[in-house]
């Protein structure tokens, strides 16, 4: 799955209609992450640090360090994202973190999804300071992670 669907590229509706139909009964949609710029993360040793709520909204929250925030941290953030989101389901069945030690995202992603990665950052520097339940004022834009079988582990 490539960064340009996961940092939201969309798909054609066609695309999606077509998926729908071919997977009838399973459900699709786009599950968002935020992604913010703090001046500390929880974790020092981090590179970055993402948090996963089960009640309350943003669900999924991307914590870049503002000093060093780039595409090659934001692209081991996303890709640590999808793992627990394949492992423990694209909606958090309890509030969790997760302390990303790599500052450098997956090998195949260098060429093509760092680099679109890197101006997802660039853009972020860029948004007015915003109040993200429970993280504080930051600067934060919320992306989609492309189209994901939603499985509610909550039953």
């Amino acid at each position: 799955m490539s960064v340009a669907m996961l940092l939201g590229i969309a798909l054609s509706a066609s695309n999606v209609q077509a998926q729908n139909h071919a997977y009838a009964g399973v459900n699709f949609k786009r599950v968002t992450a935020t992604i913010v710029l703090v001046d500390r993360l929880p974790d020092p040793a981090a590179e970055s640090y993402i948090v996963r709520r089960a009640n309350s909204y943003p669900r999924d929250v991307i914590m870049l360090r503002d000093a060093n925030a780039d595409g090659e941290r934001l692209a081991a953030a996303v890709a640590s994202l999808l793992i627990a989101r394949q492992r423990h389901g694209a909606v958090a069945v309890r509030d969790g973190t997760i302390t990303v030690a790599s500052a450098t995202g997956p090998s195949a992603w260098k060429d093509n999804e760092t680099k679109r990665a890197a101006k997802l950052v660039d853009r972020l520097r860029k948004e007015r300071l915003t109040n993200v339940e429970g993280i504080g004022l930051v600067r934060a834009i919320q992306v989609p992670l492309g189209v994901t079988t939603v499985v509610d582990r909550r039953r």
